[in-house]
Formats: C-alpha cells, sequence, structure tokens
C-alpha cells in the first residue's frame, strides 16, 4: 500500500511539472511570436465613374500616375497626391503607365491594339512626367519595368507569333505560347518577375522569375 501511494505521489508531482513546462512553453511561443501586422489602411483618390487600367508610384512616393477612361472619354494619364482629391490630366492620350523611374521618367504603353482578349501590345514610349512629347522605344509591347539605373529595359514583347521576355531588351530570356504580363524588375537589378499565361489572351497564369 505504502509502495502504491509512492508511486502515485511521483505520478503526481510528474503531471504538474509537465503541465507547468506545458504552461510556460506556450506562454513563451506567444510572448516570442511577431505582432500581427496592421491592416493596410486605404484613401480613396478618384471619384469619377469610368475604367482605371494602371497605376504607378512616381519616385517621390506621393504622386500617382494612373491611366483612366471616365465616363465614356477616350483613355489617358491623369496624375494625383494623396491629399488633393483633384487629378491632372496629361499630354499623354490612349496610354497605360507601365513604370516610372527614380529620375520621374515615365514608361509608356501607347496605342495598344488587340491580339486577343486580355493580350494587347503597344508601343514603349518615354516621356517626362514633367511634360514634353513622348518618344518610342519599342514595338508590339505587352508590359514593361525600367532597369533600376533606368539606362533601359526589360519588357515582354509579341514578336513572329509568340510571346517573349526581354531582359534587358535585346535579350531574349524566355518565350511563351501564351502571354507574359505584367514585369517588374528587382531593385537590385539581377532578377525579373512576371506573369506567365501559358493560354493566348486568358488572363489565368502564374509568378514566374527569370535572371540575366
Amino acid at each position: 500500500m505504502a509502495i502504491t501511494l509512492w508511486v502515485l505521489a511521483v505520478l503526481l508531482v510528474a503531471a504538474g511539472g509537465l503541465a507547468v513546462a506545458t504552461v510556460a512553453f506556450f506562454a513563451g511561443h506567444r510572448l516570442a511570436a511577431p505582432a500581427p501586422a496592421e491592416a493596410p489602411a486605404y484613401h480613396r483618390l478618384t471619384f469619377r465613374r469610368g475604367n482605371i487600367s494602371s497605376a504607378r508610384y512616381a519616385g517621390d512616393g506621393k504622386t500617382i500616375v494612373y491611366s483612366a477612361a471616365w465616363e465614356g472619354e477616350p483613355r489617358r494619364l491623369y496624375s494625383t497626391r494623396p491629399e488633393s482629391p483633384d487629378s491632372l490630366a496629361l499630354a499623354f492620350p490612349v496610354s497605360d503607365v507601365a513604370s516610372i523611374a527614380s529620375s520621374g521618367e515615365l514608361a509608356l504603353i501607347m496605342n495598344r491594339r488587340l491580339v486577343r482578349a486580355y493580350a494587347r501590345v503597344g508601343t514603349l514610349a518615354r516621356a517626362s512626367l514633367s511634360g514634353g512629347a513622348a518618344r518610342a522605344v519599342l514595338e508590339d509591347v505587352q508590359d514593361a519595368d525600367w532597369l533600376p539605373d533606368g539606362s533601359g529595359f526589360a519588357a515582354a514583347r509579341f514578336v513572329d507569333g509568340r510571346y517573349r521576355l526581354e531582359f534587358p531588351v535585346g535579350k531574349s530570356v524566355y518565350d511563351s505560347g501564351g502571354y507574359i504580363s505584367d514585369v517588374r524588375v528587382s531593385p537590385d537589378g539581377a532578377l525579373v518577375a512576371f506573369l506567365d499565361h501559358p493560354i493566348l489572351g486568358d488572363d489565368r497564369g502564374s509568378v514566374a522569375i527569370g535572371s540575366v
């Protein structure tokens, strides 16, 4: 009987120690876990009825350039800032903003033509945010992004019936029987991310990464 009570006492002490250790583990885990990220806050900047097809931040982190077709008007570029309820129309009609260099120079896709559904190509052009005429760079471009130093572009082009990714322009690093969109170069200029759509004109696809 004494042995039985002794064994029971040992088991109770062990169980108590396990419980304390378990509580300590979970308490420590909760204390060590990072605080949940705050939900992003959204601030409405436009109030007109229509369609917005592209938007990019300028290098100052405040100015936003976007392309929109408002109330049945042709698509064109506008700029706005968070503290202002108004948008300024820019002198680039029928254009999408593809990228903005740190210098403020715009990369535009102008006068798009339909290949199939979401696959639409146009003229890649560069222009100053402060004004002046746009200068054509490359034809049949779906999307493009400035290289970090502003010396050139990575671009998705439609050439001889197929899409290809050039990184930089002139050097093909990938081609597709579908289409390629949303080209973005990494800040160090070593990698390029894009959306690879295996079916031409279908907006389904996957994120892919290429290198120089």
